[in-house]
């Protein structure tokens, strides 16, 4: 089979931050953040969820509501019980017009802001109340897992 060298990128603007989430697991400590963009598609608008993880993290404090981004990224599913679940971990992150925000000393934001600001303009959405699939599926398997997906 062919290997397929695509890369994956679409551009839309910057509609939420999730909280983010870290830990640690067997390799250290982890930390997560998700992120969603509005896409234009044909005549509806299109919400996609997106995930950066480390140091990546980083990049989202910059950013404000409203960014037109564009996102490269890539696509992974796994299978648990039947099921199948798809992330999509967004590897670089660029402003229009080409600006990388992919490292936080160079962000390349013409209005920048302090961190503090930026945090209060971004929507805070409350996951503390949605269940926790991970810890579920791994009680089912039997497992003490310790990654957060």
């Amino acid at each position: 089979m062919p290997e397929n060298n695509a890369i994956l990128t679409v551009e839309g603007k910057l509609t939420a931050v999730l909280p983010k989430q870290e830990g640690e697991g067997r390799n250290g400590h982890w930390q997560r953040q998700s992120f969603v963009i509005e896409m234009q598609r044909g005549s509806f608008p299109t919400s996609v969820c997106f995930d950066v993880w480390g140091d990546q993290v980083n990049t989202l404090a910059s950013l404000q509501i409203g960014d037109l981004l564009t996102i490269s990224f890539d696509p992974s599913s796994r299978e648990f019980n039947g099921r199948w679940y798809t992330s999509l971990r967004a590897w670089r992150i660029t402003l229009a017009g080409g600006t990388a925000v992919d490292r936080p000393s160079t962000m390349g934001v013409v209005d920048q802001q302090p961190p503090q600001q930026v945090a209060d303009a971004v929507p805070h959405v409350d996951t503390s109340s949605a269940p926790s699939y991970q810890d579920e599926n791994a009680k089912l398997r039997g497992e003490d897992e310790d990654l957060p997906f």
